[in-house]
């Protein structure tokens, strides 16, 4: 926002411009709208994806189809020609996965994968130094995360099913080759490739995320999320997983969305009642450098805050779209209430009153640690 609206600045934007008239009217530059277009329409198909493919073994093949397509077709829209490098950079992982030994195709995945984010921003800093459109690096950073947290859950897979093959009979199941979290999320096969497309370009999270683990999207997308749901009466089949969950009545995604959104709501009103007052660029004017100190602080501590509340805006936007989909219940509490923080990306409140940068750390980004 502190640059005006349709400049110079979105020259380079490839993404979809027929909004541009809309876009000057209410102020934003294109690309800001366009993501703001195509967060809201996210969150719309979200809604209807939830409701009119519930998870079921018979929904599990259309919800595949249905969340990538409208993925591929948000991004191109958001993104336009650049969605190219998530294609490239995905089907490059997808053949190192199907060519390299388990045992080191993590690394091959890690380096490439690394090296091509990095490719892409350092041609952004030699060709579009300081120009804050929005483009295609945001989404290849989310990307860069999954294809990586993949080919780590495969080699954890890997990994286990060596050590069973190397067990003896006399030995207890305390000393295992991997920890808690690795064990839940490890995959023993490679993903098919409708699984590998539809975790890639699902809708929810193409643009801004979070990092979902594939372990936890094919859980959602099958329902296997929702077992720990009791179900209703006494069911003679309870080992079968789909006789279950046609017995389980989904958690209202009301009371979540509609928190989100309102915290989405208020941290963009700051930004856009602020940010164009309180921009980075202002702490370098003359009149704040004669100033004096305090203000001077004061102003920079402001302009800070203005840039965090973009994030906090963005990150909780997508969490609200991944909720109304059904993606990111994480059981109940101990009250028996609903949990949706499982896609939980950050907690402005903590942020704005950590006491110390362990505090700000732990709270900020949480996907990505």
């Amino acid at each position: 926002m502190d640059q005006p609206a349709g400049d110079e600045s979105t020259a380079r934007y490839t993404g979809s411009r027929f909004l541009s008239p809309i876009a000057d009217t209410v102020g934003l530059r294109i690309d800001q709208f366009n993501f703001l277009v195509t967060e809201t329409l996210a969150l719309i198909f979200a809604m209807c994806f939830r409701h009119f493919l519930p998870p079921k073994s018979s929904n599990t093949l259309p919800r595949h189809l249905v969340a990538s397509l409208l993925g591929i077709a948000l991004c191109h829209f958001c993104y336009g020609s650049q969605i190219w490098h998530i294609i490239m950079q995905s089907s490059v992982v997808y053949l190192i996965l199907y060519s390299v030994h388990p045992k080191h195709s993590h690394l091959v995945v890690f380096v490439f994968c690394m090296a091509y984010l990095s490719a892409v921003h350092i041609y952004r800093i030699i060709y579009d130094y300081g120009n804050s459109t929005i483009d295609i690096s945001a989404s290849l950073m989310i990307n860069t995360q999954k294809l990586t947290a993949l080919a780590f859950a495969f080699y954890d897979g890997y990994r286990s099913t060596q050590r069973a093959r190397r067990r003896r009979p006399d030995e207890d199941d305390e000393h295992t080759a991997l920890n808690e979290d690795q064990e839940k999320q490890k995959i023993i096969d490679i993903p098919k490739p409708i699984e590998y497309l539809s975790y890639i370009f699902y809708f929810q999270g193409i643009c801004v995320g979070p990092l979902c683990f594939f372990k936890d999207y094919c859980d959602f997308i099958e329902g296997r999320n929702l077992l720990v749901i009791p179900t209703s009466g006494t069911i003679d089949k309870s080992n079968d997983e789909q006789y279950q969950l046609s017995q389980i009545k989904q958690p209202s995604i009301f009371w979540p969305v509609f928190t989100k959104i309102l915290q989405c709501s208020m941290w963009g009103y700051i930004f856009l009642a602020y940010a164009p007052y309180y921009s980075l660029e202002y702490n370098l004017s003359q009149e704040i450098i004669n100033s004096s100190f305090f203000k001077r602080v004061w102003i920079l501590v402001i302009s800070i805050f203005c840039v965090r509340v973009k994030y906090y805006c963005a990150f909780i936007l997508s969490e609200a779209v991944n909720n109304a989909a059904g993606l990111g219940f994480n059981g109940f509490d101990k009250n028996g209430i609903p949990r949706w923080d499982l896609l939980t990306n950050v907690k402005p409140l903590q942020i704005e009153l950590g006491t110390s940068l362990k505090v700000v750390l732990d709270v900020w980004n949480i996907r990505k640690k």
